[in-house]
C-alpha cells in the first residue's frame, strides 16, 4: 500500500516547470567551464559549445 514515501528512501524531486532557460543556459556555462579548465574538453570545443549556448539566450 502506498503511504506517500518515495521508492528507495529518496525524495522525489518535483518541479514541473524547472528553472527558466536562462538560468539553465547559465549553469551549462559554468559547467563547461569547469570541464575546459580541468582540461577535459579543447579550446575548440569550449568555445563551439559556448557559442551554441550562448546564442540561446
Amino acid at each position: 500500500m502506498y503511504r506517500g514515501k518515495p521508492i528507495g528512501g529518496k525524495k522525489a524531486k518535483v518541479s514541473p516547470s524547472g528553472p527558466p532557460d536562462a538560468d539553465r543556459v547559465k549553469a551549462a556555462l559554468k559547467k563547461l567551464q569547469e570541464l575546459h579548465e580541468a582540461k577535459l574538453i579543447t579550446d575548440a570545443e569550449y568555445q563551439r559549445k559556448k557559442s551554441d549556448l550562448l546564442d540561446l539566450l
